[in-house]
C-alpha cells in the first residue's frame, strides 16, 4: 500500500456535511469536517484489517454540482496514495472550449474500467448516474457530499 499523504490543512478543517452510506455496515455516518472523515476512514481501514478483510480500495464521492466532489476526491486520493478519477474526464471529450461534446457511454465505462484496473486505490468524484451503473459493485465506500 502506498504511504498515505496528509491532507492539506485547509481541507482538514473545511466545514462540510459529509453523509456516508454504509450499505455494508447498515446505516448512514455523518461528518462535519474532512478531517473527521479521514480519521474515520483510517479507523475503518484498521478495523477491516483486523477482520482480515480488504481495506477500502475504491471510494465514490458524489454530490450536487459545485458541491466540492472533485476537490474532496483529489484530497482523499492524495491521502490514500491512489488515483483520482473525475467523471468529467470520462463524460466529456477533450474540446476547446471544454465540456461541449459528450463521449459515448460505452467509451466512458471502458476508459474508467481500464483506469480502475490499473489502480490499487482509487477515488472517483462526480456523477455516474445514467451511464456508470456497471461500476457500482466496485465501490467499497460511497460519500454523498451535502453543502
Amino acid at each position: 500500500m502506498a504511504t498515505p499523504q496528509p491532507i492539506p490543512e485547509d481541507f482538514d478543517s473545511a466545514q462540510l456535511d459529509l453523509e456516508i452510506d454504509l450499505a455494508t455496515r447498515g446505516g448512514l455516518q455523518r461528518f462535519k469536517t474532512v478531517g473527521d472523515f479521514v480519521v474515520w476512514l483510517n479507523e475503518e481501514q484498521e478495523f477491516w484489517a483486523w477482520l482480515d478483510r480488504p481495506p477500502v480500495t475504491c471510494v465514490h464521492v458524489l454530490g450536487a454540482s459545485s458541491s466540492g466532489t472533485t476537490t474532496l476526491g483529489a484530497a482523499l486520493s492524495a491521502h490514500l496514495g491512489g488515483a483520482h478519477l473525475d467523471t468529467d474526464h470520462y463524460f466529456w471529450e477533450p474540446t476547446d472550449p471544454p465540456f461541449t461534446t459528450r463521449r459515448p457511454p460505452e467509451a466512458r465505462v471502458a476508459m474508467m474500467q481500464a483506469d480502475l484496473a490499473g489502480a490499487a486505490h482509487a477515488v472517483i468524484s462526480g456523477s455516474l448516474i445514467g451511464w456508470g451503473d456497471v461500476l457500482v459493485p466496485q465501490f467499497d465506500l460511497v460519500v454523498f457530499l451535502h453543502v
